[in-house]
């Protein structure tokens, strides 16, 4: 709803959730809300989802 809403102010809190949660499907949807956001720091969320053991998760970075 965040990434629909265009709601960017949340984005490190995304971030920090990404990190320490566990959910594969709660990640590549971090991962995509991120991207729609224009998040500015892309590379970084690449790079953690990228270093990701999902499969999900690793395409939904590459997708960014």
């Amino acid at each position: 709803m965040i990434g629909e809403l265009m709601i960017s102010g949340y984005n490190e809190n995304l971030v920090g959730l990404m990190s320490s949660n566990s959910d594969s499907k709660v990640k590549a949807t971090i991962l995509s809300t991120l991207g729609n956001l224009k998040y500015e720091n892309t590379i970084t969320i690449v790079k953690l989802g990228m270093e990701d053991e999902s499969r999900e998760v690793r395409i939904a970075a590459l997708g960014l």
